[in-house]
Parts: C-alpha cells; structure tokens; sequence
C-alpha cells in the first residue's frame, strides 16, 4: 500500500515557520520503539509489517514516479507493510528532516544524501537519528555485488561509523563524484584538432585555436560563480587530491591552497582568461550557464558533471560532442580525481521507526539489483550495485562516462577513519578558516587577474595555525584529537588509498 505526499514548497516553508514548537512537540511524538531488530536476519516475504514513512529530497518529479512503481513491486512480497513517501524540494530538505526529529515526527527511512550535509551519515550519528544496520545485514546480504571492500574494509567502506554499518548505498559513489572535460567536437575539427586535449598545454593550445577560428565561438568556459568545480577537478590531476574552501593535504595534514598544484591551475586558467579564450561575461555564469553555452555551440570546452551530458542531449540532439578525462599538466599526472570512500550511504534508517522489521525489508528491497537497474532505466542513475547494469542495453553516453569513471578516480583517504574526534575536528576547523577564503581567493584570481600565489600563501599560514588552535581547544573540551589525525603520509595520490 502506497500513499504519497509530495511536499510542496509552500508545505515545507510551513514545516520550517513551526521550527519554534519544535522542543514542545517532541514529547508527544514518534517514540523509539520497544522491539528490537532481530539480530543477522532479513526480513523475507510477507513476515514484515507495519507502516514506512520513507523521506527524500527529489532533483525531479521522476523520483516519485519511479519510487510509487517500485512500491507496488514492494507490496506483491509485503502486502502488510504500508509504504508513506514523502518528497521534499531539496533546497528545503535538510532542514525539514531537522525539524521532523526534533518534533518527534521524523521518517522511519530517509536518504542522507542530499545539498545540504546537515542530513548526511556522520551527522545524523552525531543527532542521535540513526539505528545501525548491523543487527539486519546478513551474509546473503554481504554477498551482493557491492564494491568489493564494503564490508571487510570500514575505513574505506564509507557505510561505517565505528564498527556499525548506519547507511546503505544506491548510486555509484565514483559516478556522483565524476568530472569531465566536454567538447565540441566539431569546433574543435575546425581549429585543426581530431582528438580531446590531453594535456594543460594541449588545452591552452585547442582553447587559442577555437576562438581564434570559430565566429562568436569561445575555447574555453567556466562558471564565475561556481569556480570550485573546475579548479578543484585540475587540481586533482595535478598532486594530492584536495577540495573546498580550506583545502588539507592529506599526505602531510597541512593547509594546501598554496600548494603547486593549486597554483599552478589558477594561473592556467588565469591565463586563459587574460588571453580572451574564455567566454566574456563568465564572472556572472551560474552553474548551468556552461551547459546552455555549450549546447547551443558557441563554446568549444568546459568541464562538468556527469549529468550534464543528458542536459546537452535535451537542449540540442543535433550538437555532436565528445566527454573525455580531465587533461594533465605537461610534466605528467600528479594525481587522480577523488572519492573518499567506496560507497555513498544514501539510506538511513531513524531510531524511531516504528516497524523496523517491515523498514528494512524496504532497505533490503532498494538494495536489490533488480531495484537498481530499474532506477537507471527511470532515473539514468549508476547503481551502486556493480552487476546492476549486467543485461541492461546502456546508452553509449552511460557506456564512454563508466570508462571515465574506471580510469579517472580512486579512492582518498576519509578523516572518519581516524575517528568522530577526528571528524569534528576537520569540521570545526574548516568551519573557522580564514577569510577570503581558498575558493575566493583563485576565483578572484581568475575572474580579476590578482594574483593567487602570495595570498594563497598566506591563507596557508593562517589556516594551519586555526588548525592547531582548534587541536588545543577540542582537546580541553575532552576529545581525543590531534594535529596527525588530518595526516595520512602512507597515501601515494597516484594509488587508491586502501586505508
């Protein structure tokens, strides 16, 4: 049995302008129940019941169509368990999840994926909102076709916090995590090109040559507003994956915005700009704008994500266009793009589910191949699932990004390895770090032309000493942190960290 509430916009401001009852409310809301899951066994056929209120912020309304069809799926084996969804708009997600469990109301299932990492794995642990999964995972389970490691290796895993699994996946971790290099294969014919760069040299080269021959066409593109994803996908390539406004170079645990790597695709970029081989006016790009650039050909090259590909294909079916692997500086590649674990926990299950047995027959069905495979068919989602795609006719979009995916990323060590301490000290941390920031800092650099190097330098040297500042202060507090829990020297970034 089904029942569905999308949650509008209007609803979820609703929902959010209660915020101040919440505490009141708490009292007479869901309570944990008393029963306890039954230790290492799936729930099978018709032996579950009771209700499931599953939550998730979806991108697109294709998410309640396909969940509502794979519900009634779920029903034909678990006719007693009555299935809630709930759909939120996600910009409203995290904190409508927030104020569910503080007002007792909370979802049984939810994904803990999302915009916002308010509702993500660690820090729904942190809130006390999660069950672990442990108690329900049997060897039958196991034996699915996770990555392989998900279950003998739990500081790469992604799906533990300690020695209890709190989240299962659904889509490939690599493939929400890939970036691509996308190009118009035809200006790229035209300026002389019969191949993608694939190099730092090779782009500047193909960026000169495009805008140079191709009217109202520009080499190379980039979001103002949004600079992170390209930097941080070059950066990448060329040392120590790092990432964010504070970027941390895990093979030593020190500040890394002024590290080489960093500097030097600043000033590629940079020089980009200065030579007018980017798109004028791109200061003011959002995020989408490279796509719509891209699709209606004026644009030889930009790198994205691996939706955006299916968005081209929409806007314009005729531009014909290759996806390729990021390019690496001339000297050679310093590194791969980066993943810091080998699943994404997208399900959680809330301490407060009231059947927990009929909730993890839900969980146990979603982790099903068959589920999987219907989701890429509906949603043009990478399973997390490896044998999913097994029989299943893939698209030769789907088919070029898988290889991307196989020969571009590896895995990167996760603070969380070292502990929740160690976790909260990152994020204190990070959350305290200097301003400019790392992000503002290049994104000026490429948009302005100042310079990136000195000032990069000196966030550097102000963020190490906000690390070991907070090192002191987390200490007194009492938790067992230390300046080498961000250091993992044994990390080659040309190898996947095996933990």
């Amino acid at each position: 049995m089904i029942q569905n509430h999308p949650v509008t916009r209007r609803r979820a401001l609703g929902l959010l302008g209660a915020a101040t009852t919440a505490t009141a409310l708490a009292a007479c809301g869901r309570e944990r129940p008393d029963n306890e899951p039954t230790a290492g066994g799936s729930t099978s056929g018709s032996s579950a019941a009771g209700s499931v209120r599953l939550a998730l912020g979806a991108p697109n309304p294709d998410y309640e169509a396909f969940l509502t069809e794979q519900v009634g799926i779920f029903n034909q084996s678990y006719p007693d368990v009555e299935v809630e969804l709930l759909f939120y708009p996600p910009p409203e997600y995290a904190n409508a999840i927030n104020l569910a469990f503080t007002s007792g109301e909370g979802p049984d299932v939810y994904r803990l994926t999302g915009p916002s990492p308010a509702t993500n794995m660690v820090n729904s642990y942190r809130n006390d909102w999660l069950q672990p999964l442990t108690p329900f995972i049997t060897d039958e389970f196991k034996a699915r076709a996770f990555e392989p490691g998900t279950w003998d290796n739990p500081a790469i895993s992604g799906l533990y916090v300690g020695e209890d699994v709190y989240g299962l996946p659904f889509e490939s971790m690599r493939y929400t995590q890939l970036r691509i290099l996308y190009c118009n294969r035809q200006l790229l014919a035209d300026a002389g090109f019969d191949a993608p760069p694939a190099s730092w040299g090779e782009l500047r080269e193909a960026a000169a040559a495009i805008t140079g021959s191709a009217d109202g066409a520009y080499g190379f593109g980039i979001s103002g507003q949004n600079t992170v994803v390209t930097v941080d996908a070059m950066q990448n390539v060329a040392g120590p994956g790092m990432a964010g406004i504070a970027p941390i170079n895990y093979t030593n645990g020190t500040a890394g915005a002024s590290h080489e790597s960093y500097v030097s695709v600043v000033d590629l970029i940079s020089g980009l700009n200065a030579d007018g081989y980017i798109t004028p006016g791109f200061e003011s790009w959002d995020a989408q704008r490279p796509i719509q650039e891209f699709a209606l050909g004026t644009l030889g090259m930009y790198v994205g994500a691996n939706f955006h590909a299916a968005r081209i294909r929409e806007t314009n079916p005729d531009l014909e266009f290759d996806m390729a692997i990021i390019p690496v500086p001339d000297s050679g590649r310093g590194g791969y793009q980066r993943v810091t674990g080998l699943n994404q926990p997208y399900w959680g299950m809330a301490k407060t589910a009231q059947a927990p047995e009929a909730a993890w027959a839900l969980m146990d069905f979603m982790s099903t191949p068959e589920f999987q495979s219907a989701a890429y068919s509906a949603l043009a989602l990478i399973p997390a699932l490896t044998d999913a795609l097994d029989g299943v006719e893939i698209s030769e979009d789907t088919q070029r990004l898988l290889e991307i995916m196989d020969e571009s990323i590896r895995t990167a060590p996760n603070v969380l390895e070292n502990g929740l301490d160690a976790d909260q000290l990152l994020s204190a941390a990070t959350g305290a770090a200097p301003t400019p920031n790392a992000t503002e800092l290049y994104t000026r650099s490429i948009t302005e032309g100042a310079d990136y190097a000195g000032p990069a330098a000196e966030f550097d040297a102000a963020f190490d000493t906000v690390i070991d500042e907070t090192v002191t202060k987390l200490q007194a507090d009492g938790l067992d942190v230390d300046r080498a829990d961000l250091a993992f020297p044994d990390w080659d970034p040309l190898e996947g960290y095996a933990g």
